[in-house]
């Protein structure tokens, strides 16, 4: 509301609410895999899918922290007119996200060895 109050309006997209996600769910992934560094049981990645979740949000949003913050200057600037450039990089990463995501659901469908 903050943001939408005072620095960008309700027509525009909100970049700076958009980083400041970014920043939050990149520390957040970063804190999981440093959480998973210190533990001492060992743990195959086969068998984390949050492992795999964790990456594809750190591809994601590292990826669109810097073109979607940018996005109001490349659509006032015309750089991007007919949004080709925003359709290869969002759907890009996306595509990327979902791989990963995929492989998380792969590790909870094959069974454990015991």
């Amino acid at each position: 509301m903050i943001n939408l109050s005072f620095f960008q309006s309700f027509f525009h997209f909100h970049s700076v609410t958009y980083v400041i996600g970014c920043f939050i769910m990149i520390y957040f992934c970063v804190a999981y895999f440093n959480e998973l560094l210190h533990l001492e049981n060992f743990y195959l990645l086969r068998e984390t899918p949050a492992f795999w979740i964790n990456c594809g949000n750190l591809i994601y949003y590292t990826a669109s922290i810097i073109f979607m913050g940018s996005i109001n200057y490349i659509v006032a600037s015309k750089w991007d007119r007919y949004g080709n450039l925003i359709s290869i990089f969002v759907y890009s990463f996306t595509a990327l996200q979902y791989l990963l995501y995929s492989i998380a659901l792969l590790c909870i469908l094959i069974p454990k060895e015991k």
